[in-house]
């Protein structure tokens, strides 16, 4: 699996992908209903299979477009992204300055 993400940028993209989906599934355990927690959770689990088993780049690529289709259908988006970077921002130059 290492040798792959090194040589494959796609290997890179899915893997990366996974583990975002895997955490905003975490993060919005509680809110999801069971049928959204179950149909992310299958995707993440096919996603994993995939990734086990060296595929072409076209059926990751395949498969990357599903998990990404099942968390666009199910994820709640998180209200206000765009406030919420900016007073991030801030509170970091306000610690860099300090």
């Amino acid at each position: 699996m290492m040798i792959r993400w090194f040589l494959s940028g796609t290997v890179r993209q899915a893997l990366d992908m996974r583990k975002h989906v895997s955490k905003l599934l975490n993060a919005q355990r509680d809110l999801l209903p069971p049928a959204a927690v179950e149909g992310l959770s299958l995707a993440l689990s096919r996603m994993t299979e995939v990734l086990k088993t060296n595929p072409p780049s076209e059926a990751l690529r395949k498969e990357m477009a599903d998990l990404e289709n099942a968390a666009n259908k199910w994820l709640k988006p998180y209200p206000h992204g765009g406030w919420r970077e900016n007073v991030e921002v801030l509170l970091v130059a306000i610690a860099v300055a300090m």
